[in-house]
């Protein structure tokens, strides 16, 4: 922003509370600057801030950073361009942290563009998947319509059965583990019913199920017989003192 005021300290603000984790407090520590205890200012709920005492910069760590810089690299230098700044900055700080003067000067870089949002952890792309989506849609049908005992050779697929087959028709040799986690990826599960055997006959076991009697019928409270628990045991009769 090219300059600070009440109005860029409200965004500065959003912007922060919009990279806090989700149930986190975000403490922002201010110095005395009259945009930063102005009743104006819009802080959200995920935000505390804590001012300083007045006139003690020493209780600010930033500034104690920003002073150690000056006084070792900074001091009596001129520079004549931003990118100038940029790398004196970030050649001072490499040194004085340890850490990899491309990666900070990256992250500079990424701020000024995007904000705090720039200097979240991206996405990376990984390695690419072994089968294309149009040969992974073709696999999940190949599980939805089951084998063929003639042409696979099973009734059931098993991950070894599919490791082969996706290598005759795709030419791409996976491991079982491989095919179990590309099952998981379409929504597949590992438990499924049991397999009908291609010789079963449906109609003879149709007519089984209504002629076969049912030996467990259900039997009320009330047909229990009388001197019998619900268990089946025979109850002891009770005695005439304990029954007064």
């Amino acid at each position: 922003m090219p300059t600070v005021s009440i109005e860029a300290m409200n965004k500065h603000l959003a912007e922060i509370s919009q990279c806090v984790s989700l149930g986190a407090i975000a403490l922002l520590i201010l110095d005395g600057a009259g945009w930063h205890g102005s009743p104006r200012l819009v802080v959200p709920d995920n935000i505390v801030l804590l001012p300083l005492p007045p006139y003690a910069p020493e209780l600010n760590s930033v500034e104690n950073i920003w002073e150690y810089l000056r006084s070792n690299w900074f001091s009596h230098c001129v520079w004549d361009t931003y990118e100038a700044i940029l790398d004196a900055c970030c050649d001072a700080w490499t040194q004085a942290g340890g850490m990899d003067r491309q990666t900070l000067r990256d992250w500079v870089i990424r701020y000024n563009t995007d904000g705090l949002a720039g200097l979240a952890d991206r996405p990376r792309p990984g390695r690419q998947p072994r089968l294309a989506e149009a040969q992974r849609r073709e696999v999940a049908k190949w599980v939805e319509d089951g084998p063929n005992l003639k042409t696979d050779g099973v009734v059931r697929w098993r991950c070894a059965d599919l490791r082969d087959r996706i290598a005759a028709k795709f030419d791409v040799h996976l491991h079982e583990r491989s095919v179990g986690k590309l099952l998981k990826k379409l929504n597949f599960s590992s438990m499924s019913g049991r397999p009908m055997h291609p010789q079963s006959d449906l109609e003879a076991q149709a007519a089984f199920k209504k002629t076969s009697p049912d030996w467990r019928a259900p039997q009320s409270r009330g047909s229990l017989p009388a001197g019998r628990s619900k268990s089946g045991f025979r109850m002891k009769p009770a005695s005439a003192s304990k029954a007064r």
